[in-house]
């Protein structure tokens, strides 16, 4: 537990001196709860309660053999993750130039590469613009090269056909008669009206101001180039430092990845984990199997006598508490029923007593009626005599 917290935190903390003796006291009160529960069980309810232990210590083998063989084989994973950062710091350093790199018209070769997504910098300078401005400027000082270089040759017949015109040359398509005459004119204005439609000195002018621009495009692309390699430069360098700098601590999880790598095709390695992480979880079993495979002893013997005896002790107690529960309940009920007489006894002897009174006030008004009755006849007897 200790070599795995250690693997987990790279180092010593002060959460292992609770831990660890926590652990220990888990493991130690629960094999020994486990230890009292199997003895003098059935063979059935000991499988029942071995299982989860077995699964545990399987768990157990298994997380506790990796920092154990990580702490084994450090010297072997640390060299393999120093080969496999400086492979990547070479294969980054390696996509940042590729991907940031100018193809012959001055832009990013990464550009469009989705490969190149994580690896194109942020530069200010953007070699393509004055690049295009160059490439489209020698287009505009071709064109017009190619246009007055056809202009000149026509206008460099039309200034010969004129001159074998006024110098009577023989021949061709001239009269052959010297002299500025009609046709001389006419063809003077031809060669002039030629000159001014297709404007030959402005494209002349228009050719020398190209020419001079080409230079200055030509130095201002130079310029962006080696500002934009600067910067591609030194990004790559900042990055690269970001990288470095992540890879300052050994984290678990790149520890167990290069173990897995060195595991990958060495079957001695692979052996050797398997047969660690088996001999964890034996050790981790070995209570419950010896416990098991020794069979019952004296201790089981009186165990298994003592809880029968506290099994039949129970019974007993608890069969008796059925009879006295049932008892009182009986006792309560027949208390309850001679109350319920007694007060039905009293009410009949109050509705007696109630009737007798008004039967007696009965016979007490019919007796005063009587009286009323007899008075008025008497007076009459009495007057008669």
């Amino acid at each position: 537990m200790y070599l795995l917290i250690h693997t987990v935190h790279g180092g010593f903390t002060p959460f292992a001196l609770v831990l660890v003796p926590a652990w220990f006291a888990f493991i130690l009160s629960f094999d020994r709860l486990l230890m009292i529960r199997l003895s003098g069980s059935q063979w059935s309810s000991k499988f029942r309660m071995v299982a989860p232990r077995v699964v545990l210590a399987v768990l157990f083998g298994v997380i506790l053999a990796e920092p154990l063989l990580l702490t084994i084989f450090h010297t072997a994973i640390e060299e393999r993750i120093h080969t496999d950062r400086a492979t990547q710091l070479s294969n980054a350093e390696s996509a940042y130039q590729r991907c940031n790199a100018l193809t012959p018209d001055n832009r990013r070769s990464g550009q469009n590469d989705p490969q190149c997504h994580d690896y194109l910098v942020s530069v200010t300078a953007d070699p393509a613009a004055p690049t295009d401005q160059l490439r489209q400027t020698k287009q505009n000082l071709k064109s017009l090269q190619d246009t007055l270089k056809a202009d000149q040759a026509t206008y460099l017949e039309m200034t010969q056909r004129t001159w074998r015109e006024c110098n009577g040359v023989k021949g061709g398509d001239v009269t052959g008669i010297p002299g500025v005459g009609p046709e001389c004119r006419n063809f003077r204005d031809q060669q002039q009206a030629f000159y001014n439609t297709n404007q030959l000195a402005q494209k002349g002018e228009q050719i020398s101001k190209l020419q001079e621009q080409l230079p200055i495009l030509e130095q201002a692309v130079r310029e962006t180039v080696e500002r934009y390699t600067q910067e591609v430069a030194a990004q790559t360098t900042v990055e690269l430092d970001k990288l470095r700098e992540a890879q300052q601590e050994i984290g678990l999880l790149e520890r167990m990845a290069a173990f897995d790598a060195l595991r990958a095709g060495n079957v001695y390695l692979t052996s050797a984990t398997w047969l660690l992480r088996l001999f964890l979880t034996a050790i981790e079993c070995a209570p419950v199997l010896v416990k098991i495979s020794s069979g019952k002893n004296a201790y089981d013997q009186v165990l298994d006598a003592t809880l029968e005896s506290q099994r039949n002790i129970a019974l007993v107690r608890i069969k008796r508490a059925e009879l006295d529960t049932t008892y009182g309940d009986r006792l309560a009920i027949e208390e309850r029923e001679q109350d319920l007489k007694d007060e039905l006894h009293k009410l009949r002897r109050r509705d007696r007593s109630r009737d007798l009174q008004s039967e007696l006030d009965l016979e007490r008004a019919i007796l005063e009626r009587a009286k009323q009755l007899r008075a008025p006849a008497k007076q009459s007897e009495g007057q008669r005599n």
